[in-house]
């Protein structure tokens, strides 16, 4: 499919939606208000850490990752924490 043009429509009898996984994550209950900020307040998560072949492909995702990786520069000092 053309992943490098975003104006044109993939048609669904080519390229039909397939659902791989369902993620469900059960609510956990911290040990202690510090567990809680560490592990709730400091966590980040970026498609782009992961294993190259499950990045996002295209042009408009790689123009978003530049916005994304700004956002977490800009949040960072906020949240007292460093970027990587």
């Amino acid at each position: 499919m053309p992943i490098e043009n975003a104006a044109l429509v993939w048609p669904e009898n080519v390229s039909p939606f397939i659902a791989v996984a369902r993620i469900t994550v059960a609510q956990q209950t911290a040990l202690s208000p510090e567990h809680a900020h560490a592990s709730d307040d400091n966590l980040a998560f970026s498609v782009w850490h992961g294993v190259a072949a499950h990045r996002p492909l295209g042009s408009l995702m790689r123009v978003r990752q530049g916005g994304v990786c700004r956002l977490g520069q800009l949040q960072g000092p906020a949240q007292r924490l460093p970027h990587a």
